[in-house]
């Protein structure tokens, strides 16, 4: 749903630190999915965005793309 994306940002941008971590924890399998999708990206860029003043949210985030960044660089090269 290409719209979706935007519900999801903004109840991300109205969550608490517990809540967010909480959606890190849960998405930690398809993060790596979701930032190749068109719409799913602004959603982890949303994430990573509210994550930055949190140490705890950046590395629960960073946890999830452990291994897979080459995918990632490779895949925004291609989409270039």
């Amino acid at each position: 749903m290409p719209f979706g994306n935007y519900l999801c940002q903004k109840l991300l941008e109205h969550s608490s630190e517990e809540q967010l971590y909480a959606v890190i924890s849960k998405i930690a399998t398809s993060t790596v999915e979701l930032s190749k999708n068109l719409h799913g990206t602004r959603v982890i860029q949303k994430l990573i965005d509210l994550s930055y003043d949190s140490p705890t949210l950046i590395v629960a985030l960073s946890r999830s793309f452990t291994g897979h960044v080459t995918e990632l660089i490779i895949v925004c090269i291609y989409l270039q």
